[in-house]
């Protein structure tokens, strides 16, 4: 998420009678079910790492998301022992 999805996020998950008690099912509502739907339909694949921004301002923001494709990074002690092994 980035710091714009976060703020869109906890606006509309906030009610100033609830507290934050809304947030749930706006994470549901605006993330999780919209993430479900681009993965059922191919528009994210296995692999992605998910970025969530914001388009538009005020009442008309709506959530974007985009996968990018990353590789594994290997960590350091993992390359040494697997350059340690190959000696």
């Amino acid at each position: 998420l980035t710091p714009a999805a976060k703020q869109l996020l906890a606006d509309r998950g906030y009610d100033p009678v609830m507290g934050a008690r809304p947030l749930r099912r706006t994470i549901q509502r605006e993330l999780e079910d919209t993430l479900s739907e681009k993965i059922l339909y191919g528009e994210l694949r296995p692999g992605q790492v998910v970025k969530i921004d914001i388009e538009g301002e005020g009442d008309a923001a709506k959530f974007t998301f985009v996968g990018e494709t990353k590789s594994p990074a290997v960590p350091d002690s993992a390359a040494s022992i697997a350059e340690a092994v190959q000696r």
